[in-house]
């Protein structure tokens, strides 16, 4: 979404509209102010994300992402933990099923314990 948002914004100044641009979380990550450049100004762009992580999932997060910079060099973008998470769900779900059929191992996807 920053891939798009960056490049709008360069329009929306050069059409010297003066207007609040708003997204989705995927707008909004580190790349786009360097993808809109000086078209990006104070309070111009509007994120609605979702919401954090509490508790005992808290550290675990911060672990994942602590892994995942080392691992790839970036930040993680705000939905692979939980991609992550239901990756591991299904292939868990397919192992237990011994298929990687739809049909046979989405009864086994509920019964999996992931933490």
């Amino acid at each position: 979404m920053d891939a798009v948002g960056g490049p709008m914004l360069k329009q929306v100044k050069q059409l010297g509209l003066n207007v609040k641009f708003m997204g989705g979380d995927g707008l909004c990550t580190g790349e786009l102010p360097k993808l809109a450049g000086d078209a990006i100004g104070e309070d111009m762009v509007v994120c609605a994300e979702a919401g954090g992580v509490d508790g005992d999932f808290k550290q675990p997060l911060e672990d994942f992402k602590a892994k995942f910079k080392t691992k790839n060099g970036v930040e993680v973008q705000i939905y692979a933990p939980y991609v992550y998470d239901a990756v591991n769900v299904l292939a868990e779900a397919m192992a237990k099923a011994g298929s990687s059929d739809p049909e046979k191992y989405l009864a086994e996807v509920g019964k999996v314990q992931y933490k």
